[in-house]
C-alpha cells in the first residue's frame, strides 16, 4: 500500500501498486540502496490504455522507528516517472514526474510503538493528514 501526498494541492490519495519491484543493491564503497520499480498497464472503461512506470532509489542507513529493531531504510527516496494515458479528445498523453519521499520517524515510530498493522498505519496517516487539512482522493 503506498500513500501519495502532493504538499501543492494539499490532496492525498491510497492505493495497492500493481507490477511493484522492491530490492536493495550494492553501489560505491559497498552503500547499499533499496530502490522499487513499478510498471502497470490497463484498459480503462473505454477501453483505452494506460500506462505507468516508474523508479524510487534511496541510501539505506540506520533508523530508529520504534519498536524492537532497527531498520536499515533510506531516509530519502528519489522518484522518476512516466505515463501514458488518453486525453479526452483520444490523442495520448505523456507525462513525466520526478520528486521524492521522505521517511516520518515520527509517525513511523507512534505506528511502530503502538504495534499498528498495515491497515492501522495506513489509517494512521490517512486521520494525520485530514487533521492537518489534506483532502483524500
Amino acid at each position: 500500500t503506498q500513500v501519495f501526498v502532493n504538499t501543492r494541492t494539499r490532496q492525498f490519495w491510497v492505493f495497492e501498486p500493481f507490477g511493484l519491484t522492491v530490492d536493495v543493491v550494492e553501489g560505491a564503497a559497498g552503500r547499499k540502496y533499496t530502490f522499487l520499480m513499478q510498471s502497470d498497464s490497463w484498459l480503462d472503461t473505454n477501453d483505452l490504455a494506460h500506462v505507468d512506470i516508474g523508479t524510487a532509489k534511496g541510501m539505506n542507513s540506520i533508523n530508529d522507528v520504534g519498536g524492537t529493531s532497527l531498520w536499515n531504510i533510506p531516509k530519502t527516496f528519489s522518484w522518476k516517472g512516466s505515463a501514458t494515458y488518453p486525453s479526452q479528445s483520444g490523442n495520448t498523453i505523456l507525462e513525466e514526474s520526478t520528486g521524492s519521499w521522505s521517511l516520518d520517524k515520527k509517525l513511523s515510530t507512534s505506528a511502530n510503538t503502538a504495534g499498528d498493522n498495515l491497515d492501522a498505519a495506513i489509517d494512521r496517516v490517512r486521520q494525520t493528514l485530514i487533521a492537518s487539512g489534506y483532502t483524500e482522493i
